[in-house]
């Protein structure tokens, strides 16, 4: 499955004119970012940070996915292929090959489980280390 984004905020570095159609973009997690917790950057070779992907009702142009909505879906990056060049924005495809297992979260092979439920505990009594897993 593919799923679209937009790409805006080009206009303070570069505009649209360094985008071809069928040009890779590189799609990096921002999460230092100040503005914006699910904040992701693309980013083009030689050129670096060109434009973020949109994350507002604002920017986000028609059926296309928003920042928010594909940040949990990605891992550290993904790559994002040009499919429209706009006068302000750029549209993009992403395929559910590079969110990962079709957009889930990465799972613990020994247990099935999601990685981001597995918690180390300590008992309060016997101060034994204790790995507790939450539904």
């Amino acid at each position: 499955m593919k799923y679209y984004v937009t790409l805006t905020g080009l206009n303070y570095r570069f505009g649209t004119q360094p985008f071809t159609v069928g040009q890779k973009v590189k799609l990096v997690k921002e999460p230092e970012n100040d503005f914006d917790r699910e904040a992701i950057r693309a980013e083009l070779p030689g050129l670096g940070k060109v434009g973020y992907v949109a994350n507002s009702t604002h920017t986000v142009l028609g059926d296309c996915y928003s920042a928010g909505r594909i940040y949990d879906k990605i891992g550290a990056a993904a790559t994002a292929k040009v499919k429209y060049v706009l006068a302000n924005a750029v549209v993009c495809s992403v395929k559910a090959a590079d969110m990962g297992q079709t957009g889930l979260p990465p799972v613990d092979p020994a247990t099935g489980l999601p990685l981001w439920q597995r918690r180390r505990c300590h008992r309060i009594l016997t101060e034994k280390p204790v790995t507790l897993y939450f539904v």
